[in-house]
């Protein structure tokens, strides 16, 4: 079909006529396992992804400055990334295995096809339930792309986001490592080219 979307036990399949998606639920989360290229004939991850547990996305919370008593915003500067550990200081994780209750659903067009995937009343530490996380994929009849988006809500009155990590990929070379290239949204944009043999600190 030129858009497609099957359900098997904890397995969402998902694809058009280039891609391929394939998620596993379980009951307090989903974790992307395989990103095959149709088109292509090969796997977008690395051979590992399937058999450890790869968090699609990882959520940084911070205790909000207030509630310990600091206001800090002068020392913070215009156009500058802000490093909120130096703010707060007290951080964690939560990633996608955390949700009380999980849930998905699609919606299809003649063009397109949309998978929601939802992550509800996640815990922030002693606040319960404060946290939901929606993701949404979307494939389009003949369109080799896949487009990914994430929604946070947070109700807790003590931590405060400070980041979100998404989506999360551990990929694989497209054919040739030499022939691959790296596009990232930082600034005005940056381009690296072989990025599978480049030093780390790509931003550089």
């Amino acid at each position: 079909n030129q858009l497609d979307l099957q359900f098997q036990g904890d397995r969402i399949f998902f694809a058009n006529r280039h891609i391929g998606l394939e998620f596993h639920q379980s009951a307090s989360g989903f974790e992307l396992v395989r990103l095959y290229g149709i088109s292509a004939g090969q796997d977008f991850l690395t051979a590992d992804t399937a058999e450890k547990s790869h968090d699609l996305f990882e959520i940084r919370m911070t205790l909000d400055p207030k509630v310990i008593g600091q206001d800090r915003r002068a020392t913070t500067r215009a156009g500058r990334l802000q490093i909120m550990e130096v703010m707060a200081g007290d951080s964690f994780m939560i990633g996608t295995q955390a949700a009380q209750n999980v849930s998905w659903e699609q919606e299809q067009s003649a063009s397109q096809l949309v998978l929601r995937l939802k992550w509800n009343r996640i815990n922030a530490r002693e606040d319960p339930g404060v946290i939901d996380v929606e993701v949404t994929v979307t494939l389009r009849a003949g369109d080799p792309h896949s487009y990914w988006r994430i929604a946070i809500t947070n109700r807790s009155r003590r931590y405060g986001l400070e980041r979100a990590r998404f989506p999360n990929l551990s990929l694989a070379p497209i054919g040739q490592a030499r022939d691959n290239v790296f596009l990232f949204p930082k600034w005005r944009g940056g381009l690296v080219q072989d990025p599978f043999h480049a030093p780390l600190g790509l931003e550089k």
